[in-house]
């Protein structure tokens, strides 16, 4: 039973991706005290080097994260991201019933 559980997430990931990532910022932002508490969650798993320049010309600030501290450390981003998941699944839901 877990791998339709694992499944259907997986499947609700790939095929609403848009809709899913447009929702859990607009989840993080809309919610007061939220933005600072995963930004302060994430700082150790998530680097910006200072970009090379010569003169006025200089490349991008390279960001390098930590993907299995993110993971596993990111209890909050997490439960942000899920539930970001489970309301475009059940956005999707409505649209297929309807």
């Amino acid at each position: 039973m877990k791998e339709r559980a694992d499944l259907s997430i997986a499947w609700a990931v790939v095929i609403n991706a848009n809709v899913l990532v447009y929702w859990h910022i607009l989840h993080i932002l809309s919610t007061p005290g939220l933005l600072d508490r995963i930004r302060a969650e994430i700082a150790p798993y998530a680097q910006v080097a200072k970009p090379f320049s010569i003169g006025s010309f200089s490349e991008a600030p390279k960001l390098t994260l930590d993907h299995d501290g993110l993971a596993k450390q990111c209890h909050l981003l997490k439960s942000t991201y899920f539930e970001a998941l489970r309301m475009c699944d059940r956005m999707l839901i409505l649209k297929l019933l309807h």
